[in-house]
């Protein structure tokens, strides 16, 4: 029974507390806007498709820069004495290897066209941020002034 009335009240003070937040801090349109817009998961999503779009002409634009790459190399060794001329006398030893590689790609068929393509699909991801955006935003505001009027 004690148990009950202290839920009870605890429940009482728990929605005394919200109305008094509610009551103290009202949300205007341009608040509920700004949550929306940072939180719907449309918009979330159109943004990021063109981080991996970015990322695409990132790669389409590195084809533009030389590859480099270097390989090193090191082993030991020890030469059995029952062959007949063991390297060094049978004494163990070790080898080192160094490679070093620079490759340019002169010319690629389609390369350019391959990075105006993602400068294009850049451009129209952004229509589709601002579209998805305008569509929210349309539909809060219809919503608070359906909710203000009735």
């Amino acid at each position: 029974m004690c148990s009950q009335v202290v839920s009870i009240f605890l429940i009482f003070i728990g929605f005394f507390q919200v109305s008094i937040l509610a009551q103290a801090n009202p949300l205007s349109l341009k608040d509920i806007l700004n949550i929306a817009l940072t939180q719907n998961p449309k918009i979330l999503a159109v943004k990021e498709k063109t981080n991996q779009i970015e990322a695409q002409q990132d790669l389409a634009t590195s084809f533009f820069l030389p590859n480099v790459s270097w390989h090193l190399a090191g082993n030991y060794y020890k030469d059995p004495l029952y062959t007949g001329s063991p390297k060094f006398g049978g004494d163990p030893y070790n080898t080192y290897s160094s490679i070093f590689r620079l490759t340019q790609t002169l010319y690629t068929r389609g390369l350019y066209s391959a990075v105006s393509y993602s400068e294009y699909d850049q451009k129209i991801q952004s229509s589709r941020i601002a579209i998805a955006e305008r569509e929210v935003t349309q539909s809060v505001i219809e919503v608070f002034y359906r909710f203000i009027l009735k």
